[in-house]
């Protein structure tokens, strides 16, 4: 279809009137098609939203834009911003929310001061969203966490689509002149009326911390002054986290004292993250050992989490030993649950040094959800790890017993990956006993008929 085929066709279909009896489709069908073409061939359909009128259909402006930012070959960046300005100029509420989104190719581009301007516009004055959607989430939703529902409302209107662009843009603000531009708007932005566009805004807030820290700064403190929940978005933990770490924690010591103080679940266990970051990488543990062994499993959880995340990259290894070893066996299943992706943390690493933390996960409630990811950790591990082997398959067989022979049960389904341990153990052993004993289990195994253990005996034969 040339350009004026594509014209005749947006005006012959030119409202949403779908014919579902005669399988013949409206402007949103066509706006579809034209998305795609877009996306192939990005430079010719970005010459032709320039012939675009207000009395199109907004589908087709909406779909330009989207194909743009879908486009599977380069594309000039002057010729992006056209089609953008073209299509802001249409003033079609609708396309506001995907205006900016075909700058994310071009982010290390030459973009012109009013694009940016345009976008700034669009984060400060576009009317969607009036309301939040996500504080009318049902139960179902809330699964996901209210911080991620909160940051999905906000990347899915206009005001949240745009402020988070301009994020983008200022993260690739190689000599602070983007950030010139947006730093006169930072606390009205960071003040939206809208919880999950602020949400969008916490990241063009960690963004203006190069060039413009102290105006940063201060939009931090408007931007929290609102719903709690808002502190339970990845996007404002990460700025919390960078100016905790460029300007100490007496900045944001009152904001963690608030998530840790929570009415909500998901807002605690951020405060019990920030309260274990704080002991292994400021040497502050007040709060830790505050909430380590306080009876809220939320702020638990959240110190369990850290602690198995930075057990290699802190600076004080023995007391993440030390909190992952108290909460293997925490009351609540989910802090339980935390602290055995220990197992996926030192994925790779030397295991010898955890030794003592790895004998007291294999001994505790947590191996239940820590034995899958377990069993591929010591089966990467660079050194010696017989004595390991031989504890974990001792407390695996002894945990599950007779359910090894069930292929219907998890535990079935990760016996080969442990005969394939014990098969190591015995070869990399020279200690008699551990040999013997990896016999035994042998034995054992095949006497509970478990799953895939007479398969990997008889490759191991075959083999030697």
């Amino acid at each position: 279809m040339s350009d004026s085929n594509w014209l005749q066709a947006m005006a012959k279909y030119n409202a949403d009137r779908a014919d579902y009896a005669t399988h013949v489709g409206g402007a949103v069908e066509l706006a579809h098609m034209l998305q795609a073409e877009t996306a192939s061939h990005p430079d010719r359909f970005a010459k032709l939203a320039l012939l675009l009128t207000s009395s199109h259909d907004p589908a087709y402006a909406e779909s330009l834009l989207l194909g743009l930012a879908d486009a599977a070959e380069p594309v000039d960046t002057s010729v992006v911003c056209d089609a953008i300005r073209h299509i802001a100029s249409l003033a079609q509420p609708s396309t506001e929310r995907w205006l900016a989104y075909p700058l994310r190719h071009h982010l290390d581009g030459d973009i012109p001061d009013d694009i940016i301007e345009l976008v700034l516009d669009r984060a400060l004055h576009a009317p969607e969203p009036t309301t939040d959607v996500w504080s009318r989430s049902t139960s179902s939703d809330d699964r996901r966490g209210v911080g991620e529902t909160i940051y999905g409302n906000g990347i899915n209107v206009a005001r949240g689509k745009a402020v988070e662009m301009l994020g983008d843009l200022l993260v690739h603000d190689t000599d602070g002149h983007r950030t010139a531009l947006a730093e006169p708007h930072l606390l009205q932005l960071a003040a939206d009326p809208s919880v999950a566009v602020r949400s969008c805004t916490a990241h063009l807030i960690g963004a203006s911390l190069r060039h413009a820290r102290p105006r940063a700064i201060e939009a931090f403190a408007v931007l929290v002054e609102t719903d709690d929940r808002l502190l339970a978005t990845h996007t404002v933990e990460r700025l919390t986290l960078y100016i905790t770490n460029g300007d100490g924690s007496g900045l944001t010591m009152p904001v963690i004292r608030r998530m840790l103080a929570s009415a909500h679940d998901d807002v605690r266990q951020v405060g019990g993250r920030f309260s274990t970051y704080l002991a292994l990488s400021k040497d502050e543990d007040e709060l830790l050992q505050q909430h380590r062994s306080g009876p809220d499993p939320a702020i638990r959880r959240g110190i369990a989490e850290v602690a198995a995340e930075l057990l290699t990259r802190n600076l004080n290894v023995p007391l993440a030993m030390d909190v992952l070893s108290q909460l293997f066996n925490d009351t609540d299943a989910t802090v339980r649950q935390a602290a055995a992706a220990v197992a996926v943390a030192l994925r790779g690493q030397r295991l010898r040094p955890f030794r003592a933390l790895l004998t007291g996960l294999i001994d505790s409630a947590a191996l239940v959800d820590a034995q899958a990811q377990l069993l591929i950790t010591l089966d990467r591990a660079p050194d010696r790890v017989d004595d390991l082997v031989m504890h974990c398959a001792q407390r695996f067989v002894a945990l599950h017993g007779d359910g090894l022979a069930n292929f219907a049960t998890a535990s079935a389904s990760d016996t080969q990956q442990l005969a394939t341990l014990l098969v190591r153990a015995y070869a990399q052993s020279a200690n008699i006993q551990i040999r013997q004993q990896a016999l035994d289990l042998f034995d054992q195994l095949l006497e509970l008929d478990a799953y895939g253990v007479q398969e990997t005996m008889d490759s191991v034969e075959r083999d030697w």
